[in-house]
């Protein structure tokens, strides 16, 4: 043969003796590049579920609140009932006039 010579191994058969020290290297190096790669994805995915799935809603009150806003003279007491009966029924229930409707909301 001419050039390189032949080392037959358990991992390099019919690989050049210089080239099968190199290739172990580089497989080393790009599994490194590709698990970085894979822990960044998933540290990305789990700020972004954080993110997504954190409570964006304002706090709400509590009964309790409302009652003392209601005795500092804080709220009227029409205002009191309205919050109280949200405060008990969620926010599932539906509003009263168009002025509390979400834009773009047909009903």
């Amino acid at each position: 043969m001419t050039g390189l010579e032949l080392t037959p191994t358990a991992h390099s058969v019919g690989v050049p003796a210089q080239a099968a020290g190199a290739d172990w290297l580089t497989v080393v190096a790009w599994c490194t590049v590709l698990a970085g790669a894979v822990v960044a994805l998933v540290l990305g995915i789990v700020m972004a579920r954080r993110w997504l799935y954190e409570d964006h809603r304002p706090a709400v009150w509590t009964l309790q609140d409302l009652r003392d806003m209601r005795d500092r003279g804080e709220l009227t007491v029409a205002q009191f009932e309205h919050m109280r009966a949200r405060v008990i029924g969620g926010w599932t229930a539906e509003p009263e006039d168009d002025a509390e409707r979400p834009r773009g909301d047909p009903g």
